[in-house]
């Protein structure tokens, strides 16, 4: 399972992604993001490409290797985190 540290910057930038601009909110975060507890509305719900596991198995799987990736999804986790400024702590590890 993809180590997901919960930091919401992925949420927060949904408009860089013809795959999740449909879930922006007009300031290009996602409109089920909750960001003042950090928390998604539909999390239960949420579509397959907020789910990296899910993402993998129903569309990436025939083109990578999962450990592959999530080595990009972890790098782009990181490389947003950094942007933002957040600590180290938020910092995915594989």
């Amino acid at each position: 399972m993809f180590p997901c540290t919960q930091c919401g910057e992925c949420c927060r930038h949904v408009r860089g992604s013809e795959l999740t601009s449909h879930l922006d909110d007009g300031t290009g975060v996602c409109r089920h993001f909750d960001q003042t507890g950090l928390t998604c509305s539909i999390y239960h719900d949420r579509p397959d490409i907020c789910r990296i596991d899910a993402c993998y198995d129903g569309y990436f799987h025939c083109q990578m290797s999962r450990d592959d990736f999530y080595r990009r999804n972890a790098d782009a986790c990181n490389e947003l985190q950094e942007e933002a400024g957040l600590p180290e702590r938020f910092r995915v590890k594989l």
